[in-house]
């Protein structure tokens, strides 16, 4: 095979590499922007659902911020609420 027809294959290789680079980049970009819009929209479900519970509302034991009632976690620090729950109906 002569030399330039070699380079043009190297560079064809290259070219291709390149494409499959991005495509990937671009798939996981997607991805990672279709995970955070899925967590706004719960963020958003979570607090519409406060609005709606007429007020009743429970206190994290981790951040002390109020929660609904229906909340199994808080979204601000994590904690499982259970126990304020359990706590509440005794």
């Amino acid at each position: 095979m002569n030399a330039a027809l070699a380079a043009r294959v190297r560079q064809l290789q290259a070219e291709a590499e390149h494409r499959r680079a991005i495509r990937e980049f671009r798939a996981r970009r997607a991805a990672d922007e279709q995970a955070r819009i899925g967590a706004l929209l719960n963020e958003l479900i979570a607090a519409l659902a406060d609005v709606v519970d007429d007020g009743a509302c429970i206190t994290c034991i981790s951040c002390r911020r109020a929660l609904s009632p229906r909340r199994r976690s808080c979204p601000h620090c994590g904690t499982v609420v259970a126990a304020e729950r359990a706590r509440r109906a005794a």
